[in-house]
């Protein structure tokens, strides 16, 4: 059996960024109870550029487990870019994830991006989730 799950922001949404302070842009919450987990996790967004000179800007697919004390997470997946005055760049980012991985409650993927002074745009996050792998 195959899930496919997809959150998408429309694009004239743009969520801030500011001071490299790393933002949740969208969240999916994981059914995988009694399920193998096998995970396709496909994001990607567009960072702006709102400074006047050149800036580094980090995008990182991120898998966690929402607890009462708070979220524990770990990178599945990064890009570190470099991105010229007054422009944009779109980035995807991709990770398969496997059984195992998700020994969790209540398991999350999410998008998240950091910049000096930018935007974040065109957020899309995907998340197929299948029995097997041949």
């Amino acid at each position: 059996m195959t899930e496919v799950q997809t959150a998408i922001v429309p694009g004239d949404d743009e969520r801030g960024l500011s001071n490299f302070q790393d933002l949740p842009l969208v969240r999916l919450p994981l059914d995988l109870t009694g399920r193998p987990h096998n995970v396709l996790v496909l994001g990607k967004v567009v960072i702006r550029n709102d400074d006047g000179d050149a800036q580094n800007a980090t995008v990182r697919l991120t898998f966690g487990e929402d607890v009462a004390a708070g979220e524990v997470k770990f990178e599945i997946d990064r890009a570190d870019i470099r991105i010229p005055s007054g422009d944009g760049v779109a980035v995807t980012l991709m990770r398969w994830v496997t059984s195992g991985s998700f020994d969790v409650d209540r398991p999350f993927v999410d998008i998240r991006a950091s910049t000096f002074r930018g935007v974040a745009q065109k957020t899309r996050l995907t998340v197929t989730v299948v029995d097997t792998l041949t």
